[in-house]
Formats: structure tokens, C-alpha cells, sequence
């Protein structure tokens, strides 16, 4: 059973390798569930933009509507691995 994680406590693997060139080394997560502050509820992943010339890093987490257009999610508290998908005949 899957159960909610505090972003503060732990975030996801990040294992999907972005980008990278000198500057700087872009990961991403697998796609999670989420949740902000306010409540609102998001299947989502999150990036890691690691800068190898500068001090710190940055993450965002990201969610595609169905257009596949991309949206910056904000006050993103808790997640959670998805569930696996049932197998329809």
C-alpha cells in the first residue's frame, strides 16, 4: 500500500537523465502522485537542475495536462509512488 511521503523528509529517485553538459546536470523522477499546501492533488514528476560551477541546486515539479502542454506546481508538500495499473481485456 502506498503511503504519503513529506517532501521535506524524502524525494523521489530522480533516474531519468534530462540533460547535462558542462554547467549543469538536469534529472527527472518517474511520475508520482502529489500534493500542495492547499490540498490540490497532481500525477506529477519532479526535476533536479544540479549546477556543477555554482552553489546549490533547484528543484520544480511538473505536471502535463491533456494537451501535453507543461505546469509548474508550487507548495508541493507530500507525495506518493502511483499505483500499478490493472490490466484490461
Amino acid at each position: 500500500m502506498n503511503t504519503w511521503i513529506k517532501v521535506s523528509e524524502r524525494l523521489p529517485e530522480f533516474n531519468n537523465l534530462f540533460s547535462e553538459n558542462e554547467y549543469n546536470k538536469i534529472m527527472t523522477t518517474d511520475e508520482v502522485l502529489v500534493q500542495t499546501a492547499n490540498g490540490n492533488m497532481y500525477v506529477a514528476h519532479c526535476r533536479h537542475n544540479h549546477y556543477k560551477k555554482y552553489t546549490g541546486d533547484e528543484y520544480f515539479w511538473y505536471f502535463r495536462n491533456n494537451m501535453e502542454s507543461r505546469f509548474q506546481i508550487r507548495n508541493v508538500v507530500a507525495w506518493m509512488e502511483l499505483p500499478e495499473r490493472i490490466e484490461v481485456e
